[in-house]
């Protein structure tokens, strides 16, 4: 990364590029991004407020795979975010922001959002989404009359609870 650093030039607001080998072609856009970033270019910068359900919904969209969800974690490498706002549009709990920015460590992967899996109330085991998204899913269905409690049991707790 640092010889590539080296040959990066900057004249006016313009990023003159070359390789050791060769120039770049425009194809490299990636390649051209990394080495942006090293010199000190904005990348994009995601906010999530309270709220997140880690539907990974946001990781889906984004077009540069700079978010994931890894356990119960969501996840951003800036040096990817193009900071282009899909994420925001596609978040449905409304609770993500994006903004350009220089970031210290750009190629680091950066918890976001850290939640835990919610548990049966029955039994105690852990169930397959986050204790935000049981809230807001039994939220919802109690708004609408329906019943809601089963959100917080488990596969085999909710069978046996219904025989």
């Amino acid at each position: 990364m640092e010889k590539w650093a080296e040959r990066v030039k900057r004249e006016g607001r313009e990023f003159i590029i070359t390789a050791a080998r060769a120039q770049l072609e425009p194809g490299d856009k990636w390649q051209t991004r990394m080495l942006a970033v090293a010199i000190g270019m904005p990348t994009g910068v995601v906010k999530v407020r309270e709220g997140c359900t880690l539907c990974g919904a946001c990781v889906n969209a984004c077009p540069t795979d700079a978010l994931s969800v890894r356990g119960y974690e969501l996840r951003l490498v800036p040096a990817l975010c193009i900071a282009c706002g899909v994420c925001v549009a596609k978040c449905p709990e409304g609770v993500m922001d994006v903004e350009r920015k220089a970031v210290e460590r750009p190629y680091e992967s950066a918890a976001l959002f850290r939640d835990s899996p919610a548990k049966c109330a029955s039994c105690g085991k852990e169930l397959t989404y986050t204790v935000t998204m049981a809230k807001k899913l039994a939220e919802r269905l109690k708004e609408r009359g329906l019943p809601y409690s089963h959100v917080y049991l488990c596969e085999n707790c909710r069978f046996t609870s219904q025989a």
